[in-house]
């Protein structure tokens, strides 16, 4: 196709925007809507993703959780003399303050390690009852984890 096929279509097009104002008006209003709400959704997308980013920092994202999990009972699936040994093995699990050492020690990278346990109980004062998450564990926690009391 020569390239007087293409000038000749344009020229079309601009001697028939002011033919037809109304459609023409309608279409570039279309247009603007369009690129508008591309624009806005892009950049909302864009805050939603800096704040969410914001908030895992603030968690420690530069933190690696190891957490040791009581093994599941196993009377069920136990038969004959194996039960006092499983039983024995169950008494005997988690990670203690010398596997923290060790990790400090040995795993590259490692800038500081922080043991601590968590429990779910119940704190009660008075007649009031409230759920709540108990952290046992070295007072340079709120600096390690950027947390803050709640009092």
């Amino acid at each position: 196709m020569p390239v007087y096929f293409f000038i000749r279509i344009i020229q079309v097009g601009f001697k028939s925007l002011p033919l037809h104002k109304l459609r023409s008006m309608l279409t570039m209003l279309g247009m603007i809507i369009g690129v508008w709400a591309v624009i806005s959704l892009v950049a909302i997308g864009e805050g939603a993703s800096h704040d969410a980013q914001e908030a895992i920092k603030s968690l420690g994202a530069k933190n690696v959780i190891i957490r040791s999990v009581k093994p599941p009972s196993m009377r069920a699936q136990m038969h004959g003399n194996w039960e006092s040994f499983f039983r024995r093995w169950m008494a005997v699990y988690g990670l203690k303050r010398q596997d923290a050492v060790q990790i400090e020690k040995t795993v590259p990278g490692v800038k500081r390690v922080l043991p601590m346990l968590t429990k779910r109980m119940n704190a009660v004062h008075g007649a009031r009852e409230v759920d709540c998450q108990l952290i046992g564990t070295f007072p340079y926690y709120p600096e390690f984890t950027q947390a803050e009391m709640v009092v």
